[in-house]
């Protein structure tokens, strides 16, 4: 990936990098399990390509996730286990996977990246809210 990209809107040049250096990619086939329903997650996951289905244990898949989007983002906040079920949708599909102890010490160590992590995630939250109610 080149350093001049960035993983997802909101982020830096420079904060996209310190991810991808601290992440490793990984490539899923169609239907791949990314996270689990009920697990603890270790991870969180950028979506490089492709695209994700969100789904929970006895309903449809309820939202999808595509390029820019990120993974594992409400366990991360929360400390709780995943609520849902991730799986790839379409070949080509990759992540990247950045240790969540390795995000968690950044945000500490980097008040602006911090900023710029949690205003990224509140809007990507809100949009799969808006997303949800919108389709029920």
């Amino acid at each position: 990936m080149p350093s001049t990209l960035t993983l997802t809107e909101g982020l830096t040049v420079e904060d996209s990098e310190w991810l991808r250096i601290n992440g490793k990619e990984r490539r899923m086939l169609p239907n791949e399990i990314l996270i689990t329903e009920g697990d603890a997650l270790q991870e969180i996951y950028f979506v490089l390509s492709g695209l994700f289905s969100v789904g929970s244990e006895g309903s449809e898949n309820f939202s999808t996730v595509g390029s820019g989007g990120i993974l594992g983002d409400m366990s991360f906040l929360t400390g709780s286990p995943a609520s849902a079920t991730v799986a790839a949708l379409e070949e080509g599909s990759v992540v990247l996977a950045v240790p969540r102890e390795s995000v968690a010490g950044h945000l500490i160590a980097d008040a602006g990246f911090a900023v710029r992590f949690y205003r990224m995630t509140a809007t990507l939250l809100s949009e799969r809210l808006r997303n949800l109610i919108a389709c029920s």
